[in-house]
């Protein structure tokens, strides 16, 4: 049943080592942050569904490692499921953006402009 509670804490890197406690934290918080961020968001295999996630690294570095933790769980939960096995596509997008001024207003222009059309 522990286990079951705290799935991430029993997880090894290739050498069998624990992975160290601050990575385990941020996968925990990003793993709560996705499921709450994706909950009205649905996948089954074969879905036709299209879904692309922008996350922004707003502080140039201390959050990075929560960040790629959140693209990891949007990975698990929307990315691998929403693959298309016939044409090796997949239906999902992430993009990580380290925050540069000009092109973070850019790209969230972009992102706009196809969200609204």
């Amino acid at each position: 049943m522990k286990l079951l509670e705290k799935p991430f804490e029993y997880l090894k890197k290739k050498d069998g080592t624990f992975f160290p406690p601050e990575i385990v934290r941020n996968w925990y918080k990003a793993r709560a942050y996705v499921l709450n961020l994706l909950k009205d968001i649905y996948f089954t295999p074969g879905s036709s569904s299209h879904l692309h996630v922008f996350i922004l690294d707003v502080d140039g570095g201390s959050t990075r490692p929560l960040m790629l933790s959140v693209a990891r769980f949007v990975a698990f939960l929307a990315h691998y499921i929403n693959f298309d096995d016939e044409d090796g596509r997949n239906r999902s997008v992430i993009t990580l953006q380290r925050r540069v001024p000009l092109q973070s207003a850019h790209v969230l222009q972009v992102l706009r402009a196809r969200q609204s059309g």
